[in-house]
């Protein structure tokens, strides 16, 4: 019996493990199932939001997360969309691009914005006579825009923009080429829409409506329908709904108050949020910044103390070529240059 005894407890030990390896892979099997869970339930909500924006999904058919999972859809593209049009985190995009020269200004008409025009008036002046450029006194005649901030361009313009496309510079990149310079895509154009608008927006959003209902009846390319009665437009959107193409019947509502008698519909603002396309390989934001020209400045030059070096027969070791910058300076750099160009 005593020598069976460390048999018996090594026989214990292994059961015991054995048993805690079971355990451990049914509790790694359930976190695994409630993860994936999660997961679907997560991805079901989104999809659901993602209909009721579009207009798919019934009123009925929302609960309180598809509502909150929509609001939260919102504020993302908010959020989203001031970060797009911000010139800071636009300006690694946009290095390389430029702003329109004079000569193809030539064929474009030009609105000024007025405090533009009133504060750079000479300047301004100079530049249209001398190349005598197309300046237009309507917003809705203009294919370019200069404005104190692309970014936040004002209602209006910001209207015209999105709906039929456009350049939005700032004063420096339409005088000096080098500046803020967003191309929009026309929205118009792109794909079929029928629109309609309540009585509140007609009223207390009055320009704005006036401009958008201009462009979609006399522009020459638009694609986009106007739905005068109410009555036509809730039918319209439940044939729109019934055939999953909920997106193409666009109701334009004032306020929150209103979109919660109709929330199908979307607010004027949300209306031009989500019509405002930007063309990332035409737009700028900068010119190449100090950094970036420091940064190639001091590569070339670490080029030119490798090559001079080498040239004296001096082993040129990054701690060597630290030293050469450091004894010899600008010198040794001019003289680097001389003897890399001979």
């Amino acid at each position: 019996m005593v020598e069976e005894a460390p048999r018996l407890h090594h026989c214990r030990f292994g059961f015991r493990s054995f048993v805690w390896r079971i355990v451990d892979r049914c509790h790694r099997r359930v976190r695994k199932a409630h993860k994936g869970n999660r997961i679907q339930q997560a991805e079901a909500v989104e999809k659901k939001a993602a209909a009721f924006t579009s207009g798919s999904l019934l009123p009925n058919e929302a609960d309180d997360t598809v509502n909150a999972a929509v609001q939260e859809s919102n504020e993302n593209k908010k959020r989203k969309h001031k970060e797009r049009l911000n010139e800071n985190t636009r300006r690694a995009d946009f290095v390389g691009a430029r702003p329109m020269s004079p000569a193809e200004l030539k064929s474009k008409t030009v609105f000024v914005e007025k405090d533009v025009e009133t504060k750079h008036a000479v300047a301004l002046r100079t530049f249209v006579d001398t190349h005598r450029l197309n300046i237009v006194s309507q917003r809705v005649d203009a294919d370019c825009f200069v404005v104190a901030n692309p970014a936040s361009p004002g209602s209006r313009i910001a209207t015209v923009a999105a709906l039929v496309g456009g350049y939005v510079a700032s004063i420096e990149a339409f005088l000096r080429g080098r500046g803020v310079c967003f191309h929009h895509v026309p929205a118009l154009e792109i794909n079929p829409r029928k629109l309609w608008a309540s009585k509140q927006v007609k009223k207390k959003r009055k320009a704005q409506w006036k401009i958008t209902k201009h462009l979609v009846k006399n522009h020459p390319r638009s694609r986009w329908k106007l739905i005068k009665k109410s009555s036509d437009f809730a039918s319209m959107k439940a044939n729109a709904i019934a055939k999953r193409k909920g997106a193409t019947v666009v109701g334009i509502v004032l306020g929150d108050d209103e979109k919660a008698a109709t929330p199908s519909c979307m607010t004027f603002d949300e209306f031009i949020l989500k019509n405002t396309k930007i063309s990332r390989r035409t737009s700028t934001s900068t010119s190449p910044s100090l950094s970036i020209i420091n940064i190639i400045f001091t590569i070339i030059m670490i080029i030119v103390i490798v090559k001079a070096t080498h040239g004296r027969g001096v082993p040129h070791e990054a701690s060597q070529i630290r030293a050469e910058l450091n004894d010899y300076g600008m010198e040794a750099r001019l003289s680097g240059w001389q003897h890399w160009r001979s």
